[in-house]
């Protein structure tokens, strides 16, 4: 593994973490606002409508990491076509297609 690749995978990993916690979060606070009625009405505890959402996480990671993997790569390369990086290193002979490399 090359520096290029550690450099790579650790900018799309950091831009991955950030992507799927602001989705999470969203969706997290979306569906808190959607069902916050059927708890009140229904008696039961914040405990338990915490314990309820946490157990959630599982299937909102699922149904989202296919949407931010795509999103962290876009916004990976965004980043790097904007402080020049891609441009040094098309000049310096490397091909877009092995800077995606790492990240596909």
């Amino acid at each position: 593994m090359t520096l290029l690749d550690r450099y790579l995978i650790k900018q799309f990993l950091g831009n991955m973490l950030l992507v799927l916690g602001s989705l999470v979060a969203v969706y997290l606070l979306v569906d808190f606002f959607e069902r916050i009625d059927d708890f009140i009405e229904a008696e039961k505890s914040i405990g338990l409508a915490a314990l309820y959402f946490l157990l959630k996480i599982p299937f909102i990671l699922d149904q989202l990491l296919p949407v931010c993997i795509l999103l962290a790569g876009i916004i990976t390369i965004g980043l790097l076509y904007r402080s020049r990086e891609l441009m040094s290193l098309h000049a310096g002979g490397i091909n877009i297609f092995r800077v995606s490399f790492p990240i596909s």
